[in-house]
């Protein structure tokens, strides 16, 4: 079975996520579609399973990574994606590869400078830090299909530092899961997880785009040009 999941908490991230369904199921029709979220938020149109958890904020990395767990235990292999993602080509290739691992993970487009500081927490972890030396994997693409790894994840991010437990942890985990050597992972390059800023910066080869922080405002326009057509 072929599922694609992703988490939506409250009115603007299911206004995303609406786009993100409609472009699934426009290029991954014979995916299932698993959309995670509270019981107080609606199930969104072209979703086929709703999967209810009742997320705390100050565990946000915990809550998501224990979910996935949750979910894989119940529909078996999947791909998770952010809610402000859109497909934009089919992901049976991707699909048939993951059968052969245990997870997949992409890399990110660049690296940079980290900032050891996020919303007035101190993350010494970073200091003086690319991003690639601590997070090179990006969380919002991420194919599972090894409960005992997704578990992995799950359990390594809960060990570390209650900051992590908020925000970070699951990339960080990431990078110690792979680091371990434990599990088969493939990893793959941006074009599963690429950051748009513009709507000129459409590549045919991409399959699947990020609209990250203020550009979510791209996602009802890109729609339109380019899947909705």
């Amino acid at each position: 079975m072929k599922n694609i999941a992703f988490i939506s908490l409250g009115l603007e991230s299911h206004q995303n996520a609406e786009y993100l369904v409609k472009s699934a199921n426009k290029y991954c029709a014979d995916f299932k579609i698993i959309q995670i979220s509270r019981k107080i938020d609606q199930k969104i149109n072209g979703v086929d399973h709703k999967f209810e958890y009742d997320f705390k904020g100050n565990s946000l990395m915990v809550d998501k990574l224990k979910i996935l767990s949750l979910v894989f235990n119940e529909f078996g292999s999947l791909f998770f994606l952010d809610s402000d993602m859109m497909i934009t080509k089919s992901l049976d290739g991707i699909s048939e590869q993951l059968n052969n691992y245990d997870l997949i993970f992409t890399s990110r487009k660049s690296n940079f400078n980290i900032s050891d500081t996020f919303q007035n927490i101190k993350f010494p972890e970073f200091t003086n830090k690319t991003i690639n030396d601590v997070m090179p994997f990006n969380a919002g693409f991420i194919g599972i299909n090894s409960f005992s790894a997704i578990k992995y994840i799950e359990e390594t991010c809960y060990k570390l530092p209650k900051r992590f437990h908020f925000w970070y942890g699951d990339q960080y985990s990431q990078k110690i899961t792979y680091d371990s050597k434990q599990f088969n992972i493939l990893v793959e390059d941006y074009k599963y997880n690429n950051a748009i800023k513009r709507l000129d910066q459409f590549d045919k080869n991409i399959f699947v785009y990020h609209f990250k922080g203020r550009f979510k405002s791209l996602m009802k326009s890109f729609y339109d040009s380019y899947i909705n057509v």
